[in-house]
């Protein structure tokens, strides 16, 4: 099939920096195309047949040789249309896209400069807003393009209202939770229930404002060939969705290759049939974008994580936005025992960690009281953790260093009353609270899990191995935890 399409991400710098770009868009790619490189490209896609380009960034309007670029598509025939922040648009700019029929898509998030400028920057409501009233003014096109978050949720309305008051369309996208976003997802992220009332609330505007009832359009893949994405380096995707990961591989280059070469790959093969991880709701000036918790088949797995180190850094990435939660944790008790995996000994050591081996078995960080004989006394339910400071705020004397263990709470490796190992979730934590009261525990499931099923079998295996001899200690207490399982591990215990 031959390429129609091209969303053109024309570079990556950026004079924004917003808080949910999903390419951390800012400075330039290493290796972005050099103007004589997008001209020769631009030439090489009007030959190949493409109709369209959709110019997007970063930010379009950085790149010195932007108009250049513009003139010489619409001189090949190409239909254009550009994504912009609005910032940087000026009145000369306004007139060559009036005299060269080009469409803008300016991102507007909310109606109001408060909510708008705190995801995307000082000034850059004022800015999108003059441009989106000068643009009409010469009677440019103009679809307002709105990410929808949990603090801007409540904004469609109006936003919709606004995009009727200038005669714009408009292009509703829940936040995906990647790029920027990533590191706070619990700020942004929307659950089931959101969702839900993001779909309705979009749906009564579109019939309130443009008299229209939007539709969705059906599931599955899109990625047949007939669109392609561009990056700022010349590298071709077969859809948008693999740019938000670094790790996927993209068709090859467009000066190295030909469209009709780049596409001979079964990666089209491997979508027919799939669904996809968005859906789409649409009328004719309505459109909304909502994610669907489906993997993509043209995102690569990730690399196996192999070593400790790099799952304790997978965990400190998840749990990062919730260092604040755990500061004002109250629980005195928090971890109780904390056993270690071998490795792990003598780095606590070199800290002056106090440990201790149970039963000739399982090692601890030494939080055990002692007996009048002086043995170690095992059958304390909740000791607090020797490293645990009293002061506040309350944090760990050797935080960096903290083992595994603490570093998956409250997500956690228990034996069930069947006997059954199993991934399981502390209830009781306050960021399980947390979670549960934001409705955002669903999500914080599925990346716990894709963390853990990210483990490389030999290490999986070595895990596993330090809590069955944890286990094995008769006498450590079972406690009175408040659990649910996440997911089933191994029959360790018949009953």
């Amino acid at each position: 099939m031959p390429v129609h399409d091209v969303h053109w991400e024309i570079t990556n710098a950026c004079n924004l920096r917003c808080l949910h770009c999903v390419q951390c868009s800012g400075a330039p790619r290493t290796g972005e195309l050099n103007p004589d490189e997008a001209v020769q490209i631009i030439d090489r896609l009007a030959a190949a047949g493409v109709q369209r380009i959709c110019w997007t960034g970063g930010e379009p309007f950085v790149r010195r040789d932007f108009a250049t670029l513009l003139q010489q598509a619409h001189q090949a025939g190409i239909v254009q249309a550009v994504i912009t922040n609005g910032y940087l648009v000026r009145q000369g700019q306004l007139m060559m896209l009036q005299q060269l029929a080009i469409p803008l898509g300016v991102s507007l998030d909310a109606t109001t400069a408060e909510l708008h400028d705190a995801l995307r920057g000082d000034g850059s409501f004022d800015r999108a807003m003059q441009t989106i009233v000068s643009a009409r003014a010469q009677a440019i096109p103009v679809t307002l393009y709105a990410t929808v978050t949990r603090g801007n949720i409540h904004e469609l309305p109006s936003l919709i209202a606004l995009a009727k008051h200038f005669d714009c369309g408009i292009h509703v996208n829940e936040v995906s939770l990647a790029g920027r976003a990533e590191a706070i997802w619990p700020r942004l992220a929307l659950n089931e229930a959101l969702r839900e009332q993001l779909t309705v609330m979009v749906a009564d505007a579109a019939r309130e404002h443009f008299g229209e009832t939007p539709e969705w359009a059906p599931d599955g893949c899109w990625a047949d060939g007939s669109a392609v994405y561009l990056r700022s380096d010349g590298q071709v995707f077969l859809c948008s969705e693999q740019v938000q990961y670094a790790h996927s591989a993209a068709l090859g280059h467009i000066l190295e290759h030909s469209l009709d070469e780049l596409l001979q790959t079964d990666l089209i093969s491997q979508c027919s049939g799939s669904a996809c991880s968005y859906r789409v709701l649409s009328s004719p000036r309505v459109t909304m974008i909502i994610n669907q918790p489906i993997r993509c088949p043209l995102v690569s797995v990730e690399s196996k994580l192999e070593t400790l180190d790099a799952l304790n850094q997978a965990l400190d990435a998840l749990y990062a936005p919730f260092a604040d939660v755990c500061v004002a944790c109250q629980d005195k008790c928090c971890q109780g025992f904390v056993w270690l995996m071998p490795e792990e000994l003598t780095r606590l050591q070199q800290c002056e960690v106090d440990t201790v081996e149970v039963n000739d078995a399982a090692s601890f960080i030494h939080s055990f009281p002692e007996k009048e004989d002086g043995s170690i006394d095992v059958s304390v339910p909740s000791p607090l953790c020797s490293q645990l400071c009293s002061l506040q705020p309350r944090r760990c004397r050797v935080y960096a260093d903290r083992p595994f263990s603490c570093r998956l709470y409250p997500i956690g490796l228990e034996v069930r009353e069947d006997g059954m190992l199993v991934w399981a979730l502390h209830q009781d934590c306050q960021i399980t609270r947390y979670l549960g009261s934001e409705g955002l525990l669903e999500e914080f499931e599925r990346r716990a899990l894709q963390i853990l099923d990210s483990m490389c079998p030999e290490l999986y295996a070595s895990i596993i191995e330090a809590y069955r001899k944890v286990h094995i200690l008769i006498t450590f207490p079972l406690g009175g935890n408040n659990i649910r399982t996440l997911k089933e591990v191994v029959k360790l215990v018949k009953v």
